[in-house]
């Protein structure tokens, strides 16, 4: 069904629905339950989406779920309530499911708005901070949500873009987690990550067009947020809506390649201590990610990549640490610490 063919019995006011304002055209019908239906619209030339709401004799209820009359937004949510509360507790929180959700495909900018009025009625726990309070000792979190210690969030949010995969510390263990998956959506660079000691996925966003500012932070199972922007708190309805409109989530996410020490050149060290030393001439370079992130993880690999350093390199120094910006001067970052220990064990 196309075209004018989908006004087809749409009423407004009682009167019949024959043709659109110029340019905007009926794009498709998507039914959500026997009471409701959406009549999804687009104006080619601007790019620009609506939704009409419809009850089950096809008379416009309204052009938001908040906004309806004759059809409760409750009614509209009711038989993708399952659906999200799935998505919610694993592809947005932990590990997506073995298989996605069965079910008629939803536009994006439908799911989105359908997702953040779930949201907004089941996740409305989630707490707000500014990402520029003080830092300080202790943890952090939302109400009963899983705790972050402040230092590791701090540390972790002055992680930068590059054009390649991220490589960030987690704010749960300090190991370094490598993206899983990332998406634009609505002017935003949203990244994934996964920290499979605690089994919580978190997320770190720029603004699209603000790649050098602190990123905003998102932890499901923390039941936080840390952000500077206005609306800040739509951020889990956005990614809970994405997640429904593509499905090939669950795919990407089982088969996103972990972090693994020697794709940055660290898997040479250890052989170093075997093999007799190459002449600076003979020794390859690491394997350069295309503008890898700029963190704590990274520049410990970068500062320890074969070819550069010995295997020495990989244990305690005894030589006092370059001052870190977010640290004292004269103390080594415990997140370097901790990543020295981890290659040693390799």
């Amino acid at each position: 069904m196309q075209g004018s063919a989908l006004l087809k019995d749409v009423t407004i006011d009682g009167q019949p629905v024959s043709t659109l304002y110029d340019r905007w055209q009926p794009t498709a019908l998507v039914p959500l339950s026997e009471d409701a239906t959406c009549l999804t619209l687009a104006e080619p030339e601007s790019g620009r989406h609506a939704v009409w709401y419809l009850n089950a004799q096809k008379r416009y209820c309204g052009s938001h779920i908040e906004v309806t009359e004759h059809l409760s937004a409750d009614a509209v949510l009711a038989p993708l309530a399952p659906i999200f509360d799935e998505l919610a507790r694993t592809s947005l929180a932990t590990l997506p499911p073995a298989a996605p959700p069965e079910m008629a495909a939803i536009p994006p900018f439908l799911a989105i708005e359908l997702a953040s009025a779930w949201v907004v009625r089941n996740l409305a726990n989630t707490a707000i901070v500014p990402v520029s309070r003080p830092e300080s000792d202790g943890t952090v979190s939302g109400p009963d949500g899983l705790a972050i210690s402040n230092a590791s969030l701090h540390r972790m949010l002055e992680s930068r873009l590059g054009d390649g995969p991220l490589v960030v510390p987690s704010p749960f263990t300090g190991a370094p987690l490598r993206t899983q998956l990332s998406f634009a959506l609505d002017h935003l660079l949203i990244h994934r990550f996964y920290d499979p000691e605690q089994k919580a996925a978190f997320y770190l966003i720029w603004p699209e067009r603000e790649r050098d500012r602190k990123a905003i932070f998102y932890s499901p199972l923390s039941r936080l947020i840390v952000s500077d922007l206005p609306g800040a708190g739509l951020i889990p309805g956005r990614i809970l809506g994405w997640y429904l409109s593509h499905p090939e989530h669950v795919r990407a996410v089982a088969e996103a390649p972990i972090f693994e020490a020697r794709d940055y050149g660290l898997g040479q060290a250890s052989k170093l201590k075997d093999e007799p030393a190459q002449s600076s001439a003979e020794q390859m370079p690491p394997r350069q990610p295309h503008g890898e992130a700029i963190s704590d993880s990274w520049t410990f690999l970068r500062e320890t990549a074969a070819g550069k350093t010995s295997s020495a390199a990989l244990l305690p120094s005894t030589k006092a640490p370059e001052p870190i910006t977010s640290r004292k001067t004269g103390q080594e970052s415990g997140l370097l610490g901790r990543l020295r220990s981890f290659f040693q064990k390799k």
